[in-house]
C-alpha cells in the first residue's frame, strides 16, 4: 500500500470568510502548483489536495449551503485516513490550516512542516525524512 498524505495550506488565507475571490483563487493556484511539487518529489505517494476540489465548496459557500466547519469537518475526515500531514502554508496566515494541525496532533497524524523550508530545498528532506509507513 502507497504511503499517503494530506496537503495544507491557506484557501481564505488571512482575512478569512472577509477573503475576496481574487485572494481565494490565488490561493487555490497555489496550493495546486506546491501540491504537484510534492507529488512530482514522491510520485509513489497518494496525496490529497484539497484546493483542487475547492471549486465545489466555493459553490455550495455561495449559496449559503456549507460554512467553515462544515468543509473542516470533511477535511478532517479525509485527513484521518492518511499517514502524513504536509503543510505548505504559513498556519500564522490561515485559520484552516492551524484547524487542520490541531486535528492532526489529536489524531496522532505527523507533520511536515514545509512552510519553514525553502520549496527548492522539499525534494531532499521529503525523500530523506519520511520514514514508510507499513
Amino acid at each position: 500500500m502507497a504511503n499517503t498524505a494530506y496537503f495544507a495550506a491557506p484557501v481564505r488565507g488571512p482575512n478569512g470568510d472577509q477573503a475576496s475571490a481574487d485572494e481565494i483563487q490565488e490561493n487555490i493556484v497555489q496550493g495546486i502548483r506546491q501540491c504537484k511539487v510534492i507529488r512530482n518529489i514522491l510520485p509513489d505517494w497518494w496525496i490529497y489536495c484539497p484546493h483542487e476540489h475547492e471549486d465545489l465548496y466555493q459553490a455550495a459557500w455561495r449559496h449559503g449551503n456549507i460554512v467553515s466547519d462544515d468543509v473542516l469537518s470533511q477535511c478532517f475526515d479525509i485527513l484521518s485516513l492518511t499517514d502524513y500531514l504536509f503543510v505548505a502554508g504559513d498556519p500564522e496566515k490561515s485559520a484552516g490550516v492551524r484547524a487542520e494541525m490541531r486535528h492532526a496532533v489529536k489524531s496522532g497524524i505527523p507533520m511536515m512542516p514545509l512552510w519553514r523550508i525553502p520549496e527548492k530545498n522539499w525534494a531532499p528532506i521529503l525523500e530523506t525524512t519520511l520514514e514508510p509507513v507499513k
